[in-house]
């Protein structure tokens, strides 16, 4: 074997190697753009979803505390009170129930196939089969 042979061996190695390296960082990034875009749709739907329950509750609040004004007009202040506690009470209440209810690690699938390339790498280098 010639000194040209093996220089030609290991450029087209890393070559190779250079290829399949961006062929990878070509499929993750693709991998994070669908995810990205995923994402984005879920928060547009949220944001609006929110919003129109939003408006909803107001209006039923007001519905209801001008209803119970007229039915009991003398005690319209202490009914005002009690229907803005409750209000700000179950918005309050379904605020953190939402928040708690959609704990979602973005983009969990990119970090998962970044963390195997990772492991994959470390087992090349270390010249141990990969799992």
């Amino acid at each position: 074997m010639s000194p040209s042979d093996e220089g030609a061996g290991f450029a087209g190695g890393a070559v190779h190697a250079a290829t399949t390296a961006l062929e990878a960082l070509r499929t993750r990034l693709e991998l994070i753009g669908l995810e990205l875009a995923d994402a984005q749709d879920r928060l547009v739907r949220r944001l609006l979803w929110g919003a129109l329950a939003l408006v909803l509750l107001v209006l039923g609040l007001l519905a209801a505390l001008v209803w119970a004004s007229l039915a009991w007009w003398e005690n319209r202040l202490w009914l005002s009170g009690l229907i803005a506690v409750a209000g700000l009470s179950g918005g309050t209440l379904l605020a953190l129930w939402a928040a708690r209810k959609n704990r979602t690690q973005p983009f969990h699938d990119s970090v998962a196939e970044l963390s195997e390339d990772v492991r994959a790498l470390k087992a090349a280098v270390h010249h141990e089969p990969p799992p």
